[in-house]
């Protein structure tokens, strides 16, 4: 759909949202990942031990918020002021209204598929996706190895090993995960 597109999602990259569902007069939100494996829909890995869960598998409707900042992940979590009745979030400038099309049980978890029926894309629409700033950190802990002891030297090259994992979980293919791969290349 054209609104995956116009927002800039990547094929198979996991980006930080906030997922709402609004059932039976009651708002409920949560960080969610989410991801697009062909453009056309989106996926969510959803634990099923949470209201979240429950509430989307009776409605089969939600709204994925994608926040501009941090700040609105605090706020879903943390200050009820900021849902404000409604699944869609104050301070998120894009929204995709979504309607389950399929469901697949993985255990503790299941994967919810949707289709797009509406959205909203402001223009200062900003993507999150935690590779961007483990590949910043990925640097900074780099940076401190040539001044480290031989104990810190372990310690740090396993945090960046830790980054890389997430990096090609979260963006595969991605210029962060090239980025960190050099880095193992060169401390080993």
């Amino acid at each position: 759909m054209d609104a995956l597109q116009r927002l800039g999602l990547e094929r198979d990259w996991i980006y930080e949202t906030i997922v709402a569902t609004h059932v039976k007069g009651r708002v409920n939100s949560a960080p969610m990942g989410v991801w697009t494996p062909d453009l056309e829909s989106i996926k969510l890995r959803v634990y099923k031990r949470t209201r979240t869960c429950e509430d989307i598998i009776e409605n089969r409707r939600f709204v994925v918020n994608f926040p501009n900042s941090i700040k609105e992940f605090y706020g879903a979590l943390l200050d009820e002021k900021s849902l404000n009745g409604s699944p869609f979030l104050e301070g998120c400038d894009a929204a995709l209204e979504a309607e389950v099309s399929g469901i697949d049980d993985r255990g503790d978890c299941v994967d919810i598929a949707a289709r797009i029926l509406a959205y909203r894309i402001g223009e200062n629409t900003r993507l999150i996706n935690r590779a961007e700033y483990l590949a910043l950190e990925s640097l900074i802990a780099y940076s401190k190895l040539p001044s480290s002891s031989k104990t810190e030297r372990a310690s740090i090259v396993e945090a960046i090993k830790e980054n890389h994992r997430i990096i090609c979980k979260t963006t595969p293919g991605s210029r962060f995960q090239a980025l960190v791969q050099e880095l193992l290349g060169r401390i080993q």
